[in-house]
């Protein structure tokens, strides 16, 4: 079984990475951070680990033009 601890921590970097690109709907923030990376045929997100999808995500955010970087932390 999974360590539960894990989610509030990736939920936490989820909505930081989110709140640089707010005119991103779920889906569209999701299909982007998958999309742009050089998984190969593994774009599904079904089967990546969690903190590989996390550093997908904020990999997108952080390389956005339109949005300030991420404050270190």
């Amino acid at each position: 079984m999974r360590n539960k601890d894990r989610i509030k921590p990736f939920c936490e970097r989820l909505a930081a990475a989110w709140e640089r690109c707010p005119d991103m709907r779920f889906g569209q923030l999701i299909c982007n951070a998958f999309s742009v990376s050089n998984m190969g045929a593994c774009k599904d997100p079904f089967f990546i680990e969690d903190d590989v999808s996390i550093f997908l995500i904020e990999k997108l955010t952080d390389n956005s033009p339109y949005y300030p970087p991420r404050e270190e932390s």
